[in-house]
């Protein structure tokens, strides 16, 4: 089930409608008008069933309405696919086409006229006109899921503040398609929400009150338990100087009975008596002086040859020989 949303929003009759999705297969050779159907979006698959037929060969046009192009979108492709040398080739394919018939030009931004496999676009695609013709075909073999996407009537001129909704690509779908779970613009940007200023103000405003009352319970604590720290540390102080009094016997809590009885305290015993003074040892005699060894005597002179004066004996005369004369 898809919801399909009527372009007049002041009729009664023309009020939002359910209708069932659309399925290629049993609209072949056959066209769907948006304006005779009351609708401005409506999703699109290939068949109802799990796999689609063998042998098709199905040609569907959808158009717009008045003065409005058509947008698609998918949302899942499972068309089969063979593996050659070098990369695939469609065994089943579906083909788009810019205008009400085959012989018109393929939608503009396909990677391949031929659409298979499995890797759905990421993108939108759009007609330069009210028609867009859409053509599949299969062989004989076994068969893949197929296909689904949605379909959008928009137009390209100034939107209408009040019925349209600007796409960030600036096409103009109905502002009743905005936030209805749809991807009617191709990138999204219809149902992402943008918050009001009025609406950040009261949020920002929220976050600042929790954040004051986090603070002020987090300050009564703090204080509370300083306080209660405070007190026990007073009252600690107070036990701590107070002189304790002398205890005092108990009471006998049976008048007649005899007291309870008190060993006596035994006598110490005596400190032990001292170890007696140790004496000292007597002084050691000191060993007698060595005598020192003999004067050695000196050597005799030695005779110098002839005609050699002899040094005089050392003396502290600086001159032995004499002053010298003046010159």
């Amino acid at each position: 089930m898809v919801k399909i949303l009527s372009s007049d929003a002041n009729s009664a009759e023309n009020e939002p409608l359910m209708s069932e999705d659309f399925y290629m297969d049993e609209n072949c050779n056959r066209e769907i008008s948006m304006e005779t159907e009351r609708i401005e979006t409506a999703k699109l698959k290939l068949t109802r069933h799990s796999d689609y037929s063998r042998n098709m060969n199905c040609v569907l046009k959808l158009k717009a309405p008045t003065n409005k192009k058509i947008m698609i979108y998918f949302t899942k492709i499972d068309i089969k696919e063979s593996r050659i040398s070098f990369g695939y080739s469609c065994e089943d394919y579906l083909e788009l086409y810019d205008g009400s018939g085959t012989s018109n030009r393929h939608l503009s931004g396909l990677r391949h006229d031929k659409i298979c496999g499995e890797d759905e676009p990421k993108r939108a695609f759009y007609t330069t006109g009210q028609y867009l013709t859409l053509k599949f075909k299969s062989d004989f073999t076994r068969q893949d899921d197929g296909f689904s996407l949605y379909f959008t009537s928009f137009h390209s001129g100034v939107c209408n503040g009040t019925n349209d909704f600007k796409c960030r690509l600036g096409q103009c779908i109905s502002k009743r398609l905005q936030y209805d779970g749809y991807n009617q613009c191709g990138d999204n940007s219809d149902e992402n929400r943008v918050i009001s200023a009025s609406s950040l103000a009261k949020i920002l405003g929220a976050i600042a009150a929790v954040v004051v009352i986090g603070i002020i319970v987090f300050a009564v604590f703090y204080f509370y338990r300083r306080s209660r720290g405070q007190s026990r540390g007073s009252v600690l102080k107070q036990q701590h100087d107070t002189i304790p009094m002398a205890a005092q016997p108990a009471p006998n809590q049976y008048p007649g009975q005899q007291p309870g009885y008190q060993q006596p305290q035994q006598p110490g015993y005596p400190p032990p008596a001292g170890y007696p003074t140790q004496q000292g040892y007597p002084a050691q005699p000191g060993y007698p002086a060595q005598p020192g060894y003999p004067a050695q005597p000196g050597y005799p002179p030695q005779p110098y040859p002839s005609g050699e004066a002899v040094p005089p004996p050392y003396s502290d005369n600086p001159y032995p020989y004499g002053a010298p004369g003046k010159q």
